[in-house]
């Protein structure tokens, strides 16, 4: 594999930075699903591009809420 073909992976603390939110509110988000995780013995790892893919699926649009 090379290194174009290796996706970024990331932290739940850093996923709780980029988010700019809690620790329960990042852990929910990981044990329910709504962003997909691995599970690497005891660390915890999320996909880059997954994180993309659910801000995308929960993008606000103003407009809808008339």
């Amino acid at each position: 594999m090379s290194d174009s073909e290796r996706e970024t992976m990331i932290s739940p603390s850093e996923l709780q930075e980029w988010l700019g939110c809690g620790k329960s509110t990042t852990y929910n988000l990981l044990a329910t699903g709504a962003i997909p995780s691995y599970k690497v013995r005891r660390l915890i790892r999320i996909r880059h591009s997954d994180v993309i893919a659910f801000l995308e699926q929960n993008r606000y649009h103003p407009e809808e809420r008339r």
